[in-house]
C-alpha cells in the first residue's frame, strides 16, 4: 500500500514537473494580453464584454492556464490595436 502511495506521488510530482517545463517556455500570450489591455485602459470586466466571454476566463488568459481559439486572438488583437499573432510572440 505504502509503495503505491509513493509511485502515485511520484507521477504527480512528475507532471507538475513536466507542467512548469511547458509553462516556462510558452511564448507569453497572456503577459502580452494583459500589457495591451493596460496600454489601452481596458479592464477584464469590458475585455471579457467585448469579446463575449467571462471575466473568468480573460483571467485565465491573462495568467497562460489556456490560450483562446485563433479567431478569438485575432478578435483580441484587432479590439487592443494589434494583432493575434503579436500578443503570441
Amino acid at each position: 500500500m505504502a509503495t503505491a502511495r509513493a509511485s502515485r506521488l511520484n507521477q504527480r510530482v512528475a507532471v507538475r514537473r513536466r507542467a512548469s517545463l511547458f509553462k516556462d517556455n510558452e511564448m507569453g500570450f497572456g503577459k502580452n494580453l494583459k500589457a495591451a489591455r493596460e496600454a489601452k485602459g481596458i479592464t477584464q470586466e469590458q475585455l471579457a464584454r467585448m469579446l463575449d466571454v467571462t471575466v473568468y476566463t480573460v483571467s485565465k488568459w491573462e495568467r497562460e492556464e489556456h490560450e483562446p481559439p485563433a479567431e478569438t486572438m485575432r478578435r483580441a488583437g484587432k479590439l487592443l490595436g494589434t494583432s493575434g499573432a503579436q500578443l503570441i510572440e
